[in-house]
């Protein structure tokens, strides 16, 4: 009788947290931004202090329309100067700040308490150097594909994701975070 009470309320209880998915929902996080050339392949380093905020709608267990808003933080990018030659080059750091909008719609496969999920958007990116040094870009704004995945645990209207991000920053840089956010959904 005990096995079967408990086997009960295991079922009930994830009945409940599946039920709580859908809905309006809103959540933050903090991640680890990393800046990386297309052309090159040089990983040009980390940006601190990023953090995002996110709102979206979960219509069906299996699809969600979701909108965030992201800032990167800062990196300091070096760059040498024209150095034609010379034994000695000068080299120079900018310090880069990016931020972003994105919408993406957001496909789940649900399992009881757990999430996988793909997303798939478009991201308008805005990097800029403070001051604008020659030969940086000053401000320059990029809308272009962006897309993630993860996997979310959640406990009735709260849950915790982890997930992977990738931006474009230039035509010839990608943006690529790592993060961990606590969501909450209105039931």
């Amino acid at each position: 009788m005990r096995k079967l009470s408990t086997l009960c309320v295991l079922c009930l209880s994830s009945v409940a947290a599946h039920a709580a998915d859908n809905g309006f929902y809103v959540g933050a996080g903090v991640g680890a931004t990393d800046i990386t050339s297309d052309e090159t392949g040089d990983d040009f380093g980390y940006f601190k202090g990023s953090y995002k905020l996110i709102a979206g709608f979960r219509l069906l267990d299996s699809l969600a329309f979701e909108a965030s808003y992201l800032d990167f933080g800062t990196v300091d990018l070096a760059y040498d100067s024209d150095c034609s030659g010379s034994p000695s080059c000068a080299v120079y750091t900018v310090p880069v700040a990016a931020k972003a909008f994105s919408g993406y719609a957001v496909g789940f496969l649900s399992f009881p308490l757990l999430d996988a999920f793909a997303k798939l958007g478009v991201a308008t990116v805005e990097g800029k150097t403070s001051p604008a040094y020659a030969g940086s870009f000053g401000t320059e704004k990029k809308t272009d594909v962006a897309w993630g995945a993860g996997v979310q645990v959640h406990f009735g209207s709260f849950a915790v994701r982890g997930e992977f991000e990738q931006f474009k920053l230039r035509s010839s840089s990608d943006l690529k975070l790592l993060s961990i956010s606590v969501l909450y959904t209105f039931l």
